[in-house]
């Protein structure tokens, strides 16, 4: 009987030590469940992170979508302007051109115009000095006829013999070489005022062209006024249009950044759903071996009729009689079932708390399946 009480009290030691290990390993797989549970509400709080930021790059791209159209208008429209500025430069140009061309014109009139005026002026003396050298020259012909008259000689001109008033002869009398002169300088007079108006006439109509051809220009393109304001306001609308294209390229280099940083973001969305799936299996593996090892430790317990290794031992010593009197005492007294309370788990709350686990796995998994 005592090799046996000795036996029995040994046995239970052991028991109440295996209890102890028992404990210990659910103790850790506590402890690994919590860890995975940590671990899978950061993966879940990556993902949501992660969609959050996938969320605003979308709106930020969403908002430069127009940026490549926006560009290709501002582009277009510097062209124009700066084609519609080379237009007024070649306006301006051609503008003081024909100025210029009316300048000369008006200048070399009035030279035509004073040199017919000087000619005109020695024409008109030229004539005079003929008109009188030929008077002259006529009147000095009857005092030459009247030196060569005699008293009884009929008279060369009207043929009378008497001879009562002779015409007298001037002191200087022009000689006919005088009057031809006279006529030639005339004539020559004549001559370069008829060319003088002639020049004149065709500087007056070159003037008239040059006007006529400015203002031709002027009510096409408008005048130097005109075309001074249009070339500012046109430069003001090409520095602005420039400014707008630049900052249009700005967009397009920002969308594409973004673009490309939006399909980076993509490729990370299955890798975060893998792991957060991981995450939920793990949970999942940790809850089934603490749960297999609860109810086992719980199974294992209640068999026991002592689970205070340290009452075991004092029994083994004391005898197998007062050993199992005081065993069954506190085993009745509450020490059955400290597995449970010890970790406050039942398998009602371990189930429960399963289902929220599963539930959570399920939306997660839609959430990255979408």
């Amino acid at each position: 009987d005592a090799v046996r009480a000795a036996d029995e009290a040994a046995t239970l030691v052991a028991s109440c030590e295996e209890l102890v290990r028992r404990r210990a390993n659910l103790a850790r797989l506590e402890r690994d469940l919590t860890a995975a549970t940590e671990a899978l509400a950061a993966a879940r709080k990556a993902s949501e992170a992660h969609e959050r930021k996938l969320a605003d790059l979308q709106a930020s791209c969403d908002e430069l979508s127009g940026a490549t159209a926006s560009a290709e208008r501002a582009s277009a429209e510097v062209e124009r302007l700066e084609s519609r500025s080379r237009e007024l430069a070649k306006s301006q140009g051609e503008l003081r051109k024909r100025q210029a061309a009316l300048h000369d014109a008006d200048t070399r009139l009035e030279a035509a115009q004073a040199a017919y005026a000087t000619a005109a002026a020695k024409l008109d003396n030229a004539e005079g000095v003929h008109a009188r050298l030929q008077r002259a020259y006529l009147d000095a012909q009857a005092g030459v006829l009247a030196a060569g008259l005699s008293q009884g000689v009929p008279c060369p001109v009207c043929g009378s013999l008497d001879h009562p008033h002779p015409a007298s002869l001037a002191s200087e009398v022009p000689g006919e070489a005088d009057v031809r002169a006279a006529e030639a300088a005339r004539a020559a007079a004549a001559d370069a005022a008829t060319r003088a108006s002639s020049v004149a006439a065709a500087a007056k109509a070159a003037r008239q062209l040059a006007d006529d051809e400015l203002g031709t220009l002027v009510a096409e393109v408008g005048d130097e006024t005109t075309l001074a304001e249009q070339s500012k306001t046109t430069a003001d609308q090409l520095a602005a249009a420039r400014t707008s294209l630049q900052e249009a390229k700005l967009d397009v280099a920002k969308a594409e950044r973004l673009g490309a940083d939006l399909k980076g973001l993509r490729a990370q969305g299955p890798l975060l759903a893998d792991k957060a799936q991981a995450a939920e299996d793990a949970v999942a593996e940790a809850r089934s071996s603490r749960d297999t090892a609860l109810s086992a430790a719980i199974e294992f317990e209640a068999g026991l009729e002592v689970t205070d290794v340290d009452v075991a031992r004092g029994d083994k010593s004391r005898g197998q009689g007062a050993c199992r009197g005081r065993s069954r005492g506190r085993c009745r007294s509450g020490q059955r079932g400290t597995t449970r309370g010890a970790y406050g788990l039942d398998r009602g709350s371990g189930a429960r708390h399963g289902r929220r686990e599963h539930g959570a796995r399920d939306r997660s998994r839609r959430r990255h399946q979408v």
